[in-house]
């Protein structure tokens, strides 16, 4: 991997803002969002990127499987020479797309909060099909070689849960475990209930310490640790518990741009923001 210092060497692309679920804790809702980039300006993004020093760009939403042309970005992504990564609730990952884009796909990060289907309801994770998409979706992965990573966000309702039997079954490369966090603005009001302390946060932790492929982060750890880029080209950033902007990277480019946010490369690097996302699975 390169240099980090002050290049966006990795860059979560939040270029689809709208998605077929309603989680409550969902950070990332965009509910003033009224555009995103025309499909060929969007196009341009992983070549500017690219250009800056960007080495892997996480296709991010909303839920960015709902885009109708998802495939001609990770094949300019892959041509520029980027790591591919989609995070995802497990829609759409049929057999036909997989076969079509596995090439360009390094790496699929699946949302699963919970290993109970009422849990998963209650938090607005689908409606009780949830964890056996995630199940047949993570099968599908392994067939076509692409590295499976899991997200859970550990809220009120299970901070308590002992995940570890499905981890372990669903064996990912990297399980990413994040403290719910309100985010003025995007899921303040609905989120309130779901909040949990540090040291609930800790017990979670401590429950999972035998899982070699979790990664915890607590609300302290994702503030301003991420290089994030909106639907219309802005970088962003919730380093106040609020999204600031920048200017469009189309308008001032990305260096200038980036400039323009707080990006805490030291929590970057103590969250293990860096690692190998090259074509692998196991």
């Amino acid at each position: 991997m390169g240099n980090i210092s002050r290049k966006p060497i990795s860059v979560n692309w939040h270029f689809w803002p709208w998605c077929n679920m309603n989680c409550r804790f969902c950070f990332a809702t965009f509910k003033n969002q009224k555009e995103i980039l025309p499909k060929q300006k969007a196009l341009r993004v992983p070549k500017l990127l690219k250009e800056a020093g960007t080495e892997k760009i996480s296709f991010v939403g909303g839920e960015p499987m709902l885009c109708d042309y998802l495939d001609e970005l990770l094949k300019e992504s892959f041509y520029q020479g980027l790591a591919n990564k989609i995070v995802s609730n497990g829609t759409g990952f049929t057999e036909d797309f997989l076969e079509k884009n596995c090439n360009y796909i390094s790496i699929v990060g699946l949302s699963l909060d919970s290993a109970s289907s009422e849990v998963n309801i209650q938090l607005g994770r689908g409606k009780g099909k949830h964890l056996e998409r995630i199940k047949a979706t993570a099968d599908l992965l392994r067939k076509y070689n692409i590295q499976l990573h899991l997200n859970t966000t550990v809220t009120k309702l299970t901070w308590q849960e002992d995940m570890s039997d499905l981890i372990r079954e669903l064996k990912p490369i990297r399980w990413k475990v994040f403290q719910v966090l309100r985010v003025k603005g995007e899921n303040d009001g609905k989120v309130d209930s779901l909040l949990i302390s540090d040291n609930e946060f800790e017990n979670f932790k401590n429950t999972h310490k035998d899982i070699p492929q979790a990664i915890f982060e607590n609300n302290d750890l994702m503030y301003g640790s991420y290089v994030m880029l909106d639907p219309i080209g802005r970088f962003f950033q919730n380093t106040e518990g609020f999204y600031q902007y920048s200017d469009s990277i189309f308008d001032i480019g990305v260096k200038k741009a980036l400039k323009q946010i707080q990006w805490d490369i030291d929590k970057f690097t103590k969250r293990k923001g860096i690692y190998d996302w090259s074509k692998k699975n196991n």
